[in-house]
């Protein structure tokens, strides 16, 4: 009974690292799509 209830405070745990890491990885995708400038110059 005890593993079975270790088990699911590991998974529970497990699952909330994943949350966490795919909320970070969305954030990270969001910064991605900002706006870059291109800005070119010459000389002759």
């Amino acid at each position: 009974m005890a593993d079975e209830q270790q088990l699911r405070e590991y998974l529970k745990r497990s699952l909330a690292d994943v949350r966490t890491a795919r909320n970070r990885v969305q954030e990270l995708e969001d910064e991605v799509h900002e706006p870059i400038a291109i800005v070119g110059m010459a000389c002759r």
